[in-house]
């Protein structure tokens, strides 16, 4: 075939030369193009714009119906014909080609310096193809290198959750994600270490992960599982020259006061592994020396072993030695074993007689309080729990009081409990369980007003500050809000009078939440007006704000806020009221000049994680903005943005899916989306309404309406 001088050729038809040079690197997935062939590429790409705007021509190209056809080499050639794939790409070729084009443009953007485009170019990129663990080392590390340390540590998560090859960052994370209460991920993620260790020669590390893995375990309640990781960090902590382990490690591998030891046992006793139980606690017995202890984990041992009697014998040691470490456990355990003797009936007399010499033993007088309650022995118990209470303000103590005067009615020891509380704790939550129980018992919360009432116009002298709130509390959470006025008002006026500032809070706050915005109004202005709190403390002036908007009055709240903004500047908290203002007043407009404005005014603080957050809703408040004003695609950028430094947040999944399913495109990468975010909250009906409607996008009616059905609310079946 003859060669076609270049510049009689349509630029156009050299432009797959250039798709062809990214997919030619494709199965590699790596990502990983020399320097050179990204500006090859580059080159390429910039020669041929020219040529296909129609710029640069050497000589001027004859019209179609009078150009001459392309002389052959010989008479049997065929002509060159313009290649048309067969079958179009995938959804995953699309986006793995979209992928690569990003991450070429952030290896330039950070070739350039410029490393905050070309994070945010691989962020993007790694979103299109989650499993290219090239683009996740380039987010970890340059998050690293520019200080965004959180957002880092999320990356390496998913870099360790796809390749299991660097154990020591697998450990690093997964501590991480304990940290942060995410023990089922953890426990994935170091699944996934061990399993690709076991052939590794680097005992040491392979040590480490058998033993976070069995914490991990072990905090979940697979004991079995626990046990058998324990097994192995056992033998070699027992040998050591085998596993590498020095002296240090091993160290570190115990813990202060055999602590391993005392891990392992514990797993090992719940799995019913009892003959390594009882090795592991001899070693921690040598590590930190207690008979008392020792005899209470042998009798353990021996109630497992089904000898009652023997164990017995054992847990008695333990009593006898007045210990308190174990918290109420032997006192349960002691309970069981004389069960199983058929001596039930000699539990209170037993506990009685040890709790008369070892009053101070808070955890016997507790399990006694509650057997006392529970054998319906009120008056021993109410003693047993004054006593308690008179040391140290024990929850436990102030829950028992509270269900022994629920179940006898008694409104006066009643109020007087409730006011030691809120002198001890600021609050009822002290209660516990009994809290609810109480606020449930409507005719006694009335009775305990009334008799506040009585006493305070009887003996107002007598009645302090705390009774008065905490009758004021009650009623407050009792949702009678007259009441509750009437005895916020008089524990304000009450001598020597309690701190103001915090009684109005708690009074304005409580009102809030209830949705009584006028009332909370009168408190919060009481508060400034009364200047209960410092001149640079605007806590008031930021909650006026908010109960302002929701009752309508978008100015008098804008002033409140920019108020208070005066008095605190800088405060990333306080600067988000004004932009919350404006959106809920729907002045769209107003708002996103506003977010905009906070978002690149913080945007800059990478150390402050209370920033980061108030700066990650106000770009997806932003977001919904933009859709009231029908802006879609900057309504996606924002929630892409969000999803740049939270990888992982599940409301800006939803929304950019939803948002997507909407327009009707890139509906399997919203389908994945709302997937995760449906599994990181099930019980979330926005989530599944997003569900089904991507479902029925896709053509999958089926799955659309059983989505949408469990997504209408259960109490309105009119649900949208």
């Amino acid at each position: 075939m003859r060669a076609v001088p270049l510049d009689r050729v349509d630029a156009r038809r050299l432009l797959p030369a250039a798709v062809i040079l990214f997919d030619h690197r494709r199965t590699a997935r790596s990502f990983v193009l020399p320097v050179c062939g990204w500006l090859a590429l580059g080159v390429l790409a910039g020669a041929l714009l020219p040529w296909a705007s129609g710029t640069l021509r050497a000589e001027p190209v004859a019209p179609a119906k009078t150009a001459a056809p392309l002389p052959l080499a010989n008479e049997f050639e065929d002509p060159p014909q313009v290649l048309v794939p067969e079958h179009g790409r995938t959804a995953e070729e699309k986006d793995h080609l979209e992928a690569t084009a990003l991450f070429a443009s952030g290896r330039m953007l950070e070739q350039k310096k410029e490393f905050s485009g070309a994070l945010r170019k691989f962020e993007r990129a790694v979103r299109l193809d989650p499993d290219a663990i090239t683009i996740l080392r380039e987010i970890m590390q340059l998050s690293f290198t520019m200080n965004h340390q959180a957002e880092a540590v999320r990356y390496a998560t998913h870099l360790a959750a796809h390749d299991a090859s660097e154990p020591l960052l697998s450990l690093q994370i997964a501590r991480f994600l304990l940290a942060e209460g995410e023990t089922e991920k953890a426990q994935a993620l170091l699944k996934s270490a061990v399993e690709a260790q076991e052939k590794a020669p680097d005992a040491p590390v392979k040590v480490r992960l058998w033993m976070e893995l069995g914490r991990v375990d072990f905090l979940l309640k697979n004991y079995a599982a626990a046990a058998d990781a324990f097994a192995k960090v056992q033998t070699a902590l027992e040998h050591p020259s085998q596993y590498n382990l020095d002296a240090p490690l091993r160290k570190e591998l115990i813990g202060d006061k055999g602590f391993a030891w005392e891990l392992f046992g514990e797993a090992f006793l719940n799995a019913d592994r009892l003959d390594e139980a009882q090795r592991a606690f001899e070693k921690l017995n040598k590590a930190a020396p207690n008979k008392a202890v020792m005899a209470y984990q042998q009798a353990r041992i021996l109630e497992r072993q089904k000898k009652p009697a023997d164990a017995l014998a054992q847990l008695q040691k333990y009593l006898d030695a007045r210990e308190s470490s174990r918290g109420l456990e032997p006192y349960e355990l002691l309970a069981k074993l004389l069960d199983q003797l058929d001596k039930k009936g000699e539990l209170l007399d037993r506990l009685g007689q040890r709790y008369e010499k070892n009053a101070d033993n808070l955890p016997l007088a507790a399990f006694l309080a509650r057997k006392y309650t529970a054998a319906g022995q009120l008056d021993k118990a109410e003693t047993v729990w004054q006593r308690m209470l008179k040391k140290q303000p024990v929850a436990d103590a102030f829950e028992g009081l509270a269900e022994i005067y629920r179940r006898q009615k008694q409104a006066g020891p009643l109020l007087k409990l409730l006011a030691t509380a809120v002198t001890k704790t600021d609050s009822l939550s002290g209660l516990g369980k009994e809290r609810q129980a109480l606020l449930d018992d409507k005719p006694l919360v009335a009775a305990i007003l009334d008799f506040a009432r009585q006493k305070i116009k009887d003996h107002a002298n007598e009645v302090d500050a705390e009774t008065r709130e905490a009758a004021g509390l009650l009623a407050l959470e009792a949702h009678q809000f007259e009441a509750a006025a009437e005895f916020f008002n008089l524990a304000l006026e009450s001598k020597p009078r309690k701190n103001a500032a915090e009684i109005l809070l708690v009074w304005g706050l409580e009102l809030f939440e209830a949705e009584r915005f006028d009332e909370a109004v009168k408190v919060f202005q009481r508060g400034i007006d009364e200047q209960a709190l410092p001149a640079d403390n605007p806590a008031f002036l930021y909650y006026l704000a908010g109960a302002l908007e929701f009752q309508g009055h978008t100015d008098e709240a804008l002033q409140a806020a920019r108020t208070a903004i005066e008095k605190k500047p800088n405060s990333a908290r306080y600067e988000a009221r004004v932009p919350w203002i404006l959106y809920h007043g729907r002045r769209y407009s107003e708002a996103l000049a506003a977010y905009r404005a906070f978002i690149e005014k913080y945007d800059v603080d990478l150390s402050n994680d209370e920033v980061r957050e108030q700066v990650k809703e106000a770009r997806l408040a932003a977001s919904n903005v933009c859709v009231m004003l029908h802006d879609l695609p900057q309504a996606e950028e924002w929630l892409e943005q969000v999803l740049d430094e939270f990888p992982d947040d599940i409301g800006a999944m939803n929304d950019l899916g939803y948002l997507w399913a909407d327009e009707n495109k890139n509906l399997p990468r919203a389908l994945t989306m709302i997937q995760a975010a449906v599994a990181g909250d099930p019980k979330n009906l926005a989530y599944r309404d997003s569900l089904g409607w991507v479902y029925y996008r896709l053509g999958r009616d089926q799955e659309a309406v059983q989505k949408l059905q469990q997504a209408i609310p259960d109490k309105d079946p009119d649900g949208t």
